[in-house]
């Protein structure tokens, strides 16, 4: 509430809408150079690579390989289960994934889940 030259302005924010009910989901598709399937620091990122997600959403990494989901869904009280799928097709010739793919995330409302997709050449 506010005041204002005497008199009281209520302010009502519907919190129902809000981006707290939502799960963000981020990643990074990355070159796996020593194939233990973790992003270490030395690992760079791939662009260019597409990444599909349960309700068919599509993106692509950027050039440093990133990729994001923002509000990917909004997961029921107990939480929601949701999959991202690499695209192996959009890889560089001759490689392969060193992580799980797909990957599932347990996504819980208000919080920011991070994914990883290792990939490696052989």
């Amino acid at each position: 509430m506010f005041a204002s030259l005497g008199a009281l302005l209520a302010v009502a924010v519907n919190a129902a809408y809000t981006s707290f009910n939502c799960t963000d989901i981020i990643g990074v598709v990355f070159d796996d150079q020593n194939r233990n399937g973790v992003h270490d620091r030395f690992e760079r990122g791939l662009p260019g690579v597409a990444i599909a997600s349960i309700n068919g959403v599509w993106v692509k990494t950027d050039r440093l390989g990133r990729f994001s989901f923002p509000c990917a869904l909004t997961p029921d009280r107990y939480g929601s289960n949701y999959v991202l799928k690499l695209d192996t097709r959009s890889l560089p010739i001759g490689s392969s994934v060193t992580t799980q793919n797909p990957a599932a995330v347990r996504a819980t409302a208000g919080h920011v889940h991070r994914v990883g997709f290792g990939v490696a050449s052989w």
